[in-house]
């Protein structure tokens, strides 16, 4: 038997099923990423064009026993989880 998959889910509902925060897929919605329609006060995640864009892109790059992460570029500026978690604010003088 077939198993039917939406062609449009609730943010919250894309979210769960993709692995991703309910703040990233409105952020991939504001940048383009995602096709969404608000349907009364819904927003609905058009599945298959933001599946094929999650797909599109490039593979993560697992380290293998022994092998040490690349180093970022000289002047490079941080905006990871760790430097917000630290309280770090891109572009403010401290």
């Amino acid at each position: 038997m077939d198993t039917i998959s939406p062609e449009f889910l609730t943010v919250r509902a894309f979210a769960a099923r993709c692995g991703m925060s309910r703040r990233s897929v409105y952020a991939h919605l504001a940048a383009g990423h995602f096709q969404g329609h608000l349907v009364g006060s819904r927003t609905l995640i058009d599945v298959e064009p933001a599946l094929r864009w999650i797909r599109s892109q490039p593979p993560p790059r697992v380290l293998r026993d022994g092998e040490e992460p690349d180093a970022p570029a000289e002047g490079a500026q941080r905006t990871g989880a760790a430097e917000r978690a630290r309280g770090d604010r891109p572009g403010l003088a401290a």
